[in-house]
Order: structure tokens, then sequence, then C-alpha cells
């Protein structure tokens, strides 16, 4: 083996400082490359294997807006874990207090005395805080609430045993409760007095036969006809005695056509044919209200479902109206999940609890009447209780509702 001296090269060369700071640079550089390198190639790689998997780069603009046609509702706040409201409430108005008038509808002659009955739920309204009731006085189908109403209702059997027998003294004592009373009255739903006197129902044209509204075996009933005098006699009598008991305000309902099929049409004649025959309707409920007094609050009355989707015949023509003020029925438990406007589209409730099924029903009624120079007051069937209603109506901007209380 060959010795080893000090002129041998050693196995390890020693490193000088400036080599070690040229190493260090050149790491970062490279490093800085590479950073680069990937940060730029990655969508660009990301992009070609989302096409080889046949993933949607651009958003699809043809997908129709299945929303367009429904109702808009406000959607419910919600609160962090805090329990605070994300919304800002600073810029939500208090609502305005509502003047709430009780609805007093017939509970059939189960009531021994209906009197008695309108004396208690009106007493317990206005400890309650309610400003007014309306009273129901001619019920739909033709029963007439108090007996005090004219020969041709008693004669008919329109009045009922627990009639109210005295409907000026009602109507003071309502009044000496602190409730301003008003009256309800269905003009043409009748099926009572139209049964008793042929002058007052649709005939069959050509012959001496009522019409009624399906065969007499199915139990086909008659009709108040407003193209006849002895139905604006009738009527005009009726509101005359309930302006005379000192009544405020008169509320007139059904004023509509019955549902005619196509073969009653033709059995009537041209007088339901008409592309006019709205003015019957107009000039019915005027004659109501001039018999009431014309001087007096006189409302004509509206079902939500039927302003929604276009059924309310007397609204044809709003300019030949008696009256601008409506009262509008909300009655959630009628209203379809979905309802086919007359211009063909639909809107839709479904999945709606009461209070935002009621708010759809609001806007797309106000947007229905807007424009045709009227105004109108809610009347609320108050399935989940009279506070609630009272508060969502205020929220709406209504002054004053109407609220008829389940049973």
């Amino acid at each position: 083996m060959k010795n080893r001296t000090r002129k041998d090269k050693p196995i390890f060369k020693a490193k000088k400082h400036g080599s070690v700071l040229g190493a260090i640079i050149t790491l970062v550089a490279i490093a800085a490359l590479v950073f680069v390198g990937y940060s730029a190639g990655r969508p660009i790689i990301e992009l070609i294997r989302g096409d080889r998997q046949g993933q949607v780069t651009e958003p699809n603009t043809d997908a129709p807006d299945v929303t367009k046609d429904l109702p808009m509702v406000s959607q419910p706040k919600t609160e962090d874990s805090s329990g605070e409201s994300s919304q800002d409430d600073s810029y939500e108005p208090e609502p305005a207090p509502v003047d709430r008038i009780l609805y007093i509808s017939y509970p059939g002659e189960s009531a021994s005395d209906y009197s008695e009955y309108i004396l208690s739920l009106a007493e317990n309204a206005a400890g309650k805080g309610y400003t007014a009731c309306v009273i129901e006085l001619v019920a739909e189908g033709g029963a007439v609430l108090f007996s005090d109403s004219g020969s041709l209702a008693n004669e008919s059997g329109a009045v009922p045993g627990n009639a109210i027998a005295d409907l000026g003294g009602l109507c003071s004592s309502v009044s000496g409760l602190g409730l301003t009373p008003y009256a309800r009255v269905s003009l043409l739903s009748d099926h009572i007095v139209s049964w008793y006197d042929k002058s007052t129902s649709y005939m069959i044209e050509g012959s001496t036969y009522r019409w009624l509204d399906d065969t007499a075996e199915r139990g086909g009933k008659p009709w108040l006809s407003p193209f006849e005098q002895g139905s604006l006699d009738y009527t005009g009598e009726l509101c005359l005695r309930i302006s005379q008991a000192g009544f405020s305000g008169l509320i007139a309902g059904e004023v509509e056509f019955p549902p005619f099929r196509s073969r009653d049409l033709e059995y009537i004649g041209e007088s339901v044919k008409s592309g006019d025959r709205h003015k019957a309707l107009t000039d019915f409920a005027k004659n109501a209200c001039d018999s009431f007094n014309n001087e007096k609050e006189f409302r004509i009355e509206l079902d939500a479902y039927d302003v929604i989707s276009g059924g309310a015949e007397i609204l044809s023509d709003p300019e030949a109206l008696c009256t601008k003020s409506l009262v509008v029925r909300f009655e959630l438990s009628s209203l379809d999940d979905r309802i086919t406007r007359s211009d063909g589209s639909q809107v839709s409730f479904e999945g709606l609890n009461w209070e935002y099924k009621l708010r759809a029903a609001v806007k797309l009624v106000s947007e229905t009447l807007g424009g045709m120079g009227v105004t109108y007051q809610p009347l609320v069937a108050a399935e989940e209780g009279e506070d609630g209603v009272g508060e969502l109506m205020g929220e709406l901007g209504f002054m004053s509702v109407i609220i008829e209380i389940g049973d």
C-alpha cells in the first residue's frame, strides 16, 4: 500500500463562504420558479381534466324561470348564534295600529236566540278593544235573520225561528257597547224567496219554469235574478229596513251570477249570454246602495279567489261601480294550492303556512285591483288566532281589518 503524504488531496474538499451564499440564492430562485409554475399551470390542468370528464364550464342560461308566475312572499328573519336578528331592525317601520272589526256570522238554529248570541260576542269584542262589528243579516242561501223584514221574507219561510225580533233595539245595544254596527247581506245567492216567487228568479226562456242550478233530483236550486224587477224590489226593501234600524254601513256579498254551465246559458237565453251582462250586477248593487242610503257606508264584498282568478265579474267595469270601497274575504282554506288566472298564468300557494299564504294572497289581490281606482278592506277568517291576524294586517299597511273568529 502506498503511503499517504501532505501533498495528497484530501478526501473532502473544504468549502469557502462565498460558495455557500450562492448556493442558498440558487435554491430560493428554484423554489420560486416551481411555485409560480404550479400556480399558473394548475387551472390549465384542471380545465383540461374537467373537459375530459365532461364538466360544464359555462352556466346554462336556457333554463326556464319556474318562479316567475309564483307569488312573491317575504322570508322570515334568521337569527345568529347570539339570538339576535340578522337584519337591521332600525330600517323596519313600526306597524300602524289596526282597528279590529268583529264579523259575526249566523250560527244556524243551534243558537236559541240570535240576538243573545250577537250581544255575547259583541260584549267580549268590546272588552278586547274591537271598534266595530259586522252582523250577518241575510245569509248566503237566502235566510233573513231579522223578523221585521217585510211580508215576502216572512211569507216565503225565509225567516228562521231564532231570528232577531227587534233589529233597531239590537243595533242600539251594540252601539251602547262602544262598537259601530255594520250589516252584511247576501244579495243574489237566494234559494228561498226565489222558490216562493217566480218574479224574482231566472226562468227558462219561452216557458213558465224556473231555472235550477242542477236537476231537481240532485237538489237543484233557483237563484235571485238581477234582471228581474221582483228581485230589485225585494232586496231593496231589506236594505231599507236595515238602514232604518240604525246601522252605520252595509256590506253586500254574492253580487254574482250562479256558476252557469254552457247549456244553462242556452236554457235562460240572451240575458246571460250577452257580453255586457255584468251591467246587471253593477245596477243591482247600485239599487241596494240607494235603498240603504247612499250617504252611509256601502261596500261590495268579493272573495280573494275570485279576484285573483279573474272570476269577479262585477269588476268588468270598475268605473260603473256605485262604490269604490270593497271588502275582500281571505278564507285561506278555500285558496287552492294553484290558481289559474284569466291570462292563463298560474300562482302557487304550495308549502306556505297560514301567515305567508295570507301575505301572498294580499299581494296578488292588491296587484289585481291596482289601477282600478278602488280600495279594499280585508276580511279574514282567523283560523290561527285573531291577534296574529291584526298584527299582520298592520304590518301590511292596513288601517282596519274585519276578523271572523273560527268555531
